[in-house]
């Protein structure tokens, strides 16, 4: 594995789109092709910013031509108190 070349952003980003579950007709759902991103190899865990991208590119993928993400924060509900 240390002697594999390092992916591209786009193999990185790439989604897979899945069903929508029986109870939510229309809900749109992705899943990544590959693992998550982990700076040290060896270890079972994921880089944060990885699955964020992928989180906001699985987003954008659900709008129509033209719109854009353009502001991203976390939801008070899943805000962690401090």
């Amino acid at each position: 594995m240390a002697d594999d070349p390092p992916m591209t952003f786009q193999a990185l980003m790439s989604l897979l789109p899945l069903p929508p579950p029986k109870n939510e007709p229309g809900k749109e759902r992705f899943m990544s092709v590959n693992p998550s991103f982990c700076a040290s190899s060896g270890h079972r865990a994921a880089y944060g910013g990885h699955v964020y991208a992928q989180a906001v590119w699985a987003a954008a993928q659900t709008v129509g031509p033209g719109m854009v993400v353009h502001v991203s924060y976390p939801r008070d509900e899943f805000r962690v108190p401090v």
